[in-house]
């Protein structure tokens, strides 16, 4: 997104106001972000077998679209084919 964007500033300080503001709304939304899906976790600590299990099932959903999305990006759109 920054690179596209550069092409069309005027100026070195209007790509330098837009890389600021940029980097700060990531940070700011990637912080809101993790606070909503920290809730979860932070409410189920109280019950030590639902936290257990909601982190075991979090970590497992996330390895299997992990695994789901290498397959996919690596094998039906063909990137591994770029090294054989």
């Amino acid at each position: 997104m920054v690179l596209l964007t550069m092409s069309t500033v005027q100026s070195v300080w209007q790509g330098a106001l837009y890389i600021f503001i940029f980097g700060a709304g990531t940070v700011v939304g990637m912080l809101i972000f993790t606070t909503i899906i920290g809730i979860p976790f932070i409410l189920s600590m109280k019950r030590k077998v639902t936290g257990k299990s909601l982190i075991l099932t979090t970590g497992a959903v996330s390895t299997l679209f992990g695994v789901y999305y290498m397959y996919n990006l690596g094998v039906n759109d063909g990137l591994f084919r770029l090294w054989l």
